[in-house]
This record gives C-alpha cells, structure tokens and sequence, in this order.
C-alpha cells in the first residue's frame, strides 16, 4: 500500500482553497480543506495530516494563531 501524503489546505477564499486543492489532487496528495481556523483544527484532529498550507491573514484568526493547535505529522507542530 502507497503512502499517500495529506495536505491540509486552510484560506477563507473559496476559489483558492478549490485551485490548490485540484491542483495537488493532480499532483497524486490527498487534500483536506478548511475555511476557517476552527475547521482546520478540527480537521488536524480528525484524521492525520502531513502538511498544511495555511493563509497567515485570516478573518477569524491568523495563520501563526492557528500553527500550535495542529497536530501535523501526528506531533505538534513546530514553527
């Protein structure tokens, strides 16, 4: 069995979020999407990620805000 990486997308721009995440499905990586921080959160939680790519100026909060909630690669992230 192939291991697949999973890349978390995070933007609260809906055409971004769509782009990049067809572009990496294309690419062969499973792709999770999120629009907000929250959703992010709950999604790194839900199932493993390998990397997340994650807007830094968000609405609701900022992608540094985000980092230290997410368990990437099964560990806390580091940044």
């Amino acid at each position: 069995m192939k291991n697949i990486p999973r890349i978390l997308v995070v933007d609260d721009d809906a055409n971004l979020r769509k782009t990049l995440s067809d572009i990496l499905r294309l690419k062969g990586y499973e792709v999770a999407t999120a629009e907000t921080g929250a959703e992010a959160i709950a999604e790194a939680e839900r199932a493993f990620v390998n990397v997340a790519l994650i807007d830094l100026k968000r609405p609701d909060m900022s992608g540094i805000e985000v980092l230290p909630d997410l368990h990437i690669g099964g560990q806390e992230s580091e940044y």
